[in-house]
């Protein structure tokens, strides 16, 4: 196996699926830097390969590395330090961001990092100063950030809703903004139309925001304990005691733990408004929100909630993924101590699908065994990451017995389709071995899902539900077809197994259903 070949094509489809993913959502705007990073590391591949395909992988990943891996991390960490209060440090990662990818939105950012770094409530003025020196599609967002600190909501939002750039800064200032001048539908609605475009942090902060102000408390609880646990106790006490004070069933708790801030919170800013959300409640407590609008939050606050009870029950939640894939690493561990998971004879002595031994020795068992075998361990660990990705989100949707009616049909029923091909000799004799065929039927249930809800409800689709499959799909398919002895068959025969399974099945249990109901009636 070709290890500078496989590196090579799989980071360029990394580089090639956020380049499309952002056409497709039209998300290309503001991140023209990175999409060039990304063009770069697409076109370094298609030279190497031609030119020098012997170190291709290595010269990709000279460009890959710093370009993609390491801004990505910076990001990262730079997210958790804006949370946890820590602005310098903060301000240090933007500008060592906009030194590897030297863009005008990368300066932008390093500068406002800088610029909120050096101001305080009383003194803004390296922010104004800033507001001055940038182009003026910018201005808006430092404009906003500005009056963000000296808490003049009404001021954010008039900058807010006319800033076109930087969506991950600015829709979650406008999102706030509505929500502290009481206007929780337009808030809510500012949210819908602005989900898609955050990611990160900035998701999480909008979602806790949009829960705080809609009343509920438990959907907050939960995102402080976990994306945003980095955010200062104090601060985290405001939001849940926000959270209570706008729930309507426990108010007074709500109201206490704000007299209680204050009166005693360290930090000036949290005490006036701790002490303004009190007198705007005495004054006018907040009216009750719209059929629509408390639906919303419902359904945020239980996928809010899902996710975490998830990530609580850890591999409890998805017994059945955590089983799968320890078999498939045993089954690894068996070819390597037999002689090796790239020797062809070792392979079909342990189970792979090799035709003549099926077809005129009768060893149907194969269909099954070959879904657990792989052809070395990149093969294997690339199959074993999509699948835990994938299980992690599905067991727990599908339930245990019905994750396995998937993946054990979509196995088998994507081994017998090449199978078929090969007897009737529409492609040559081959050695099958891999879960792809199986994976596939997993990602083809989750877009059965997908298709169902939306011919039920008529409603858009989850675009990041979607966008996370159509990443998991194409991510798989370029690397199984990167490797020897997989099949492009086996992937879209699984995958139409699964859809047809996951579509089919709504109609399969009302049939059983009513059923068993006439049963009752007729005993």
């Amino acid at each position: 196996m070709d290890l500078q070949l496989i590196i090579a094509i799989n980071a360029m489809a990394v580089s090639a699926m956020v380049i499309g993913a952002a056409f497709i959502y039209r998300r290309a705007r503001g991140n023209e830097g990175w999409l060039l990073a990304n063009a770069i590391v697409v076109a370094v591949g298609l030279l190497a390969l031609w030119l020098k395909p012997s170190a291709a992988g290595v010269l990709v990943a000279l460009v890959f590395v710093p370009l993609i891996v390491t801004p990505v991390i910076l990001a990262w960490l730079q997210q958790r330090y804006s949370l946890a209060g820590q602005t310098v440090q903060a301000a240090r990662l933007a500008r060592w961001a906009s030194i590897l990818h030297p863009t005008e939105g990368n300066r932008v950012h390093a500068e406002l990092a800088t610029a909120i770094a050096a101001s305080t409530a009383a003194d803004t003025r390296p922010l104004l100063d800033l507001v001055k020196r940038l182009p003026t599609q910018y201005r808006p967002i430092v404009a906003s950030h500005e009056a963000l600190i000296r808490r003049d909501w009404a001021e954010v939002l008039a900058h807010a809703e006319t800033a076109q750039e930087a969506p991950s800064l600015i829709r979650p200032l406008e999102i706030r903004a509505l929500g502290e001048l009481g206007r929780r539908v337009d808030m809510i609605r500012a949210y819908t139309n602005a989900k898609d475009l955050l990611g990160g942090a900035g998701f999480a902060l909008a979602r806790m925001i949009v829960l705080a102000f809609g009343g509920r408390p438990n959907g907050v609880h939960v995102l402080l304990d976990t994306a945003l646990a980095k955010i200062p106790k104090e601060t985290k006490t405001f939001w849940m005691a926000l959270a209570y004070l706008n729930s309507g069933g426990n108010t007074a708790a709500g109201q206490r733990a704000l007299a209680h801030l204050a009166a005693k919170a360290e930090l000036p800013v949290t005490r006036v408004a701790a002490q303004r959300h009190l007198d705007a409640a005495a004054a006018s407590p907040p009216e009750p929100l719209p059929a629509d609008a408390v639906v919303m939050l419902n359904a945020l606050e239980e996928r809010t909630l899902a996710t975490a009870d998830a990530r609580a029950q850890s591999y409890r939640a998805y017994p059945l993924t955590v089983g799968l894939i320890g078999m498939n690493l045993l089954a690894f561990a068996v070819e390597v101590f037999s002689g090796g998971s790239e020797d062809s004879e070792t392979l079909i002595n342990l189970g792979a699908l090799w035709p003549p031994d099926v077809l005129e020795g009768g060893e149907w068992w194969r269909l099954v065994t070959a879904s657990f075998l792989h052809f070395g361990p990149i093969h294997l660990a690339t199959n074993m990451f999509v699948l835990w990705v994938l299980g992690r989100v599905l067991e727990p949707t599908l339930g245990t017995l019905r994750l396995l009616a998937v993946y054990a049909v979509g196995g088998i029923a994507s081994s017998a389709f090449v199978l078929w091909l090969m007897a009737a000799k529409h492609t040559d004799y081959g050695l099958l071995v891999g879960a792809s065929g199986a994976i596939f039927a997993l990602l083809g249930a989750e877009a059965g899902m997908l298709l169902t809800g939306w011919l039920r409800d008529r409603a858009s689709f989850d675009s990041r539900k979607l966008n996370t499959l159509l990443m998991m799909l194409g991510l798989q398919v370029v690397i199984d077809m990167s490797l020897p002895n997989v099949s492009f068959a086996a992937h879209a025969s699984g995958f139409v197994t699964g859809l047809v399974m996951m579509a089919a099945w709504p109609y399969v249990a009302s049939f059983f259903n009513t059923d068993k109901s006439a049963s009752g009636r007729r005993s």
